[in-house]
């Protein structure tokens, strides 16, 4: 899978790297001799534009000089550092299907030797394709979002409700260190500085994070002020964690907030040209940031690299902000929300 990243970087999932119950299975279906039409299709576990937890397991230039992320989804890396003490009723927690039992599933959170989970049948509720919510199959490795319903010394009933689990806000009684904090969470926060790109917030009684200006859904730099004032209380969503320099960052873009695909509108599709996009923002080594002609109106972004033919050093010395121009859609970033164009 090739998965959107936070500003507007991507990275490579292999089948190998989406749980520990499915590279079990694959092993096993390989020993036996089975061909690739027994292999589960990753279309029955995820859709484009599903946002998910990460762990990144590699980070290189490779031989073209081109950045290359390699990323795991396996519940022993997304929950590294989960304890039993975190797991209070309702708390989110990420999983994958270990076994199917006869009245549900026996779930691994990557923790085995701690603890696992229990999910019976008539509690796997997922919004079906008319938006109504309907109870559905699992298969063994299939990644779930669970919500824990009783937390046993040595298995935590728990319960399948992806309505439930994107509202689920984490309470600070749910971390207990920094590496307790996981990408995905949903925290309440205080806004403690408006900076120039963006906000500094608190969250959980002591942690700190940064929001970016992508990720608050506004063009102009000086619209960060006008919109937030320090001592407020905003809502927004972990997207990403730095045990090492202890760095998060968060966003509060509404389909980040609600745990759901982000809607690019409708002839944003790859190889779409608009005639009069506009100049919002610029970013004078780095890119402009755009805004389409669509309805709604859409974001874009346009690195460097993909304004001129020749070597642009910079950019505010050809273009200015408010001005017209022609551009194509090149790729998506579903993160971020953002269409590429050149």
């Amino acid at each position: 899978m090739i998965v959107s990243l936070p500003n507007n970087l991507n990275g490579f999932v292999s089948i190998a790297d989406i749980s520990e119950p499915l590279s079990q299975l694959l092993s096993s279906k390989l020993q036996k001799g089975e061909g690739e039409e027994s292999t589960p299709s990753l279309l029955n576990f995820f859709k484009e534009g599903q946002i998910l937890q990460c762990y990144v397991t590699k980070a290189y230039l490779d031989a073209s000089n081109k950045k290359k992320i390699q990323l795991s989804i396996k519940p022993s890396l997304v929950n590294a550092g989960l304890t039993h003490e975190c797991l209070l009723v309702d708390t989110p927690v990420y999983g994958a299907v270990k076994s199917v039992e006869d009245h549900g599933y026996v779930i691994t959170f990557g923790v085995d030797d701690k603890f696992t989970g229990f999910v019976a049948t008539k509690d796997v509720i997922v919004t079906g394709p008319n938006d109504e919510p309907e109870v559905r199959p699992l298969s063994v490795g299939q990644p779930v979002w669970c919500l824990v319903k009783e937390a046993r010394e040595k298995a935590v009933v728990v319960r399948i409700d992806d309505r439930a689990y994107a509202a689920a806000l984490t309470k600070e009684d749910n971390v207990l260190a920094v590496s307790s904090l996981k990408a995905g969470m949903l925290v309440s926060g205080e806004i403690k500085k408006v900076l120039q790109t963006g906000l500094w917030v608190q969250f959980l009684g002591y942690f700190t994070g940064t929001i970016d200006i992508f990720h608050l859904n506004l063009y102009q730099l000086s619209d960060i002020s006008n919109k937030y004032k320090e001592g407020n209380k905003i809502r927004a969503r972990i997207i990403y964690v730095n045990y090492e320099s202890k760095r998060v960052a968060l966003s509060a873009l509404p389909h980040i907030i609600h745990f759901e695909p982000f809607p690019f509108p409708a002839k944003t599709n790859i190889g779409d040209a608009f005639e009069n996009a506009k100049v919002m923002r610029i970013e004078k080594t780095y890119g402009m940031v755009l805004q389409l002609p669509t309805e709604p109106e859409q974001r874009a972004f346009v690195h460097i690299s993909r304004i001129t033919d020749r070597r642009l050093n910079n950019i505010g010395d050809k273009f200015s902000v408010n001005q017209l121009v022609k551009c194509r859609v090149v790729g998506h970033n579903h993160l971020d929300g953002i269409v590429n164009v050149a």
